[in-house]
This record gives C-alpha cells, structure tokens and sequence, in this order.
C-alpha cells in the first residue's frame, strides 16, 4: 500500500532535482589520487572542474575506480544517466563517455571501438580546457536528461 503523500516516480525525481547534486569532497578527492603522480592528478583536478563548470547540475561519485559524472534521476544512475568518467589507467588520463557511441563528435575526438563507451585521452592540464572537450562534456550532459 502506498504511503500518504507519496508520488510515484515523477514525484521522487523532482525531489532529487530539488536538493544539491551529490558532490565528493575535498578528502575523498585526496583519497581517489593518493598513488598517482602529481602531474596526473593535475590534469584529473582541471578535467573535475571543467566538468562540473560545463554540466553544474551533475552529480558526482566514485564508480567503477573512476570519477564519475552523472544524472541521479535517471533511471539506473551512474549508468543510464552517465554525462562521463574520468578514468586513470596506466599513468594516463582519459575522460571517458559510456554512451559516446551515440555522442555526435565531428571533430574527432572520441576514440575506441567498443558497443557504446568512447573515451579522449587527456595528456595535460590545457589540454582539459580545450573548447571542443567542452562541447562534449556539454552535449553528454544534455543526452543524459530524463
């Protein structure tokens, strides 16, 4: 039986959008980048702003060994509702997109062959605010709105 005043999904999700997106903090930031060399962890800290400056309302988690970038009220979160993740494999960076497949990239930029997921390797802090990642960022963002 359904509680008084309880909504079903649409209400729940209204709720979320309400309340501040999930953020990591400071700590918890430290924590993910313990063991990676200082320039690495540059360019992870230049990728996290730009990502929370081109999509402010996202969440953000620890998933999969990455930061991740996502929409929580879309149904299956970190998955379903996935703007990117910066991941960390062998000393190199790259910002990653789930559903990059489906991503329009007329530059270029997105590599991989896999089903859905596409990455761009990030080699250096200015390379984090180049306009056409941006523009990624931004349109992940926008595919990933319930």
């Amino acid at each position: 039986m359904r509680r008084p005043g309880a909504g079903g999904d649409r209400e729940r999700c209204s709720t979320i959008r309400e309340m501040p997106p999930e953020r990591l903090s400071p700590s918890q930031i430290d924590d993910h980048l313990a063991s990676e060399r200082r320039d690495v962890c540059g360019v992870v800290r230049r990728l996290r702003r730009m990502v929370l400056d081109a999509v402010p309302d996202a969440c953000e988690g620890i998933r999969y060994g990455a930061l991740s970038y996502f929409r929580a009220d879309v149904p299956y979160g970190s998955i379903g509702g996935n703007i990117c993740m910066i991941e960390i494999r062998r000393g190199k960076v790259a910002l990653s997109f789930i559903h990059g497949a489906s991503l329009p990239d007329p530059q270029g930029l997105l590599q991989g062959a896999g089903k859905a997921k596409r990455f761009v390797p990030v080699a250096s802090r200015d390379a984090a605010d180049d306009p056409r990642l941006i523009a990624l960022v931004r349109d992940a963002g926008a595919m990933a709105r319930p």
